[in-house]
């Protein structure tokens, strides 16, 4: 049952988001939405019960798991690397878009946590990991291996519906993940916590889109938590 519980926001926003999408292309490939669903489960999984290797506040060991099965699944599917987006932004305006996501993810983040500031200072591990773990593990995901299996699903289907579902299916998961509270499960009630994730969540998937780099994604999503846990510790 835990399973399950803890499954069934990446099945269902995969699922749901795929059902949405195959209504105006008409066409996908299920296996590899199935493949999809099944990929962010189990990394969703991992982040939850591998185990605690360190002492300190965060779970490092959790992502650097979630990194590894990312590679896993990279090399088991055969993914390129441009398919994943690890390459660097195409062309200069690809650049100057990769710019604009970091500048907009962290003025949207620093508001909002100015707004509900805690004035608590974070720690200096607070501080490293929000600096580096969200975004080479969650990106990796979520615009990354995710993006690259619901590409491939999508592959057959034209139009705009088909080119928006990389980025729409992914992002709708991670804001169902970010739903979790460690105390009480999966709290789908928290829909301030769902609307704030998916719209961060697009935002980078859309520069996934706009540069074909999780450069821009990456580096966005940790200067946001940053500047994030920062602002919301000022007094």
């Amino acid at each position: 049952m835990d399973i399950l519980l803890f499954t069934l926001p990446a099945l269902l926003g995969t699922f749901s988001g795929a059902a949405l999408c195959v209504v105006f292309t008409r066409r996908v490939k299920l296996l590899w939405v199935l493949f999809a669903a099944l990929y962010l489960a189990a990394d969703t999984l991992i982040l939850i019960f591998s185990p605690r290797l360190e002492h300190g506040q965060w779970n490092w060991s959790s992502k650097i798991c979630s990194l590894l099965f990312a590679l896993v699944v990279f090399f088991l599917f055969r993914l390129s690397r441009v398919e994943v987006g690890l390459v660097l932004p195409k062309d200069q305006l690809s650049w100057r878009w990769t710019l604009i996501c970091i500048v907009g993810a962290v003025a949207f983040d620093g508001v909002l946590n100015y707004i509900f500031r805690t004035h608590q200072a974070p720690g200096l591990e607070t501080i490293v990991y929000q600096a580096t773990m969200p975004g080479l593990s969650e990106e990796l995901t979520y615009r990354g291996i995710s993006f690259a299996l619901i590409q491939r699903a999508f592959s057959g289907a034209h139009g705009w519906w088909a080119k928006a579902a990389p980025a729409l299916i992914p992002s709708l998961v991670f804001g169902l993940i970010h739903t979790y509270s460690p105390k009480n499960g999966f709290s789908y009630h928290e829909w301030s916590g769902f609307l704030f994730s998916l719209t961060l969540g697009l935002w980078f998937a859309w520069t996934r889109l706009r540069s074909g780099s999780l450069l821009g994604p990456i580096v966005a999503h940790n200067a946001a938590n940053t500047a994030g846990c920062l602002i919301r510790g000022l007094r």
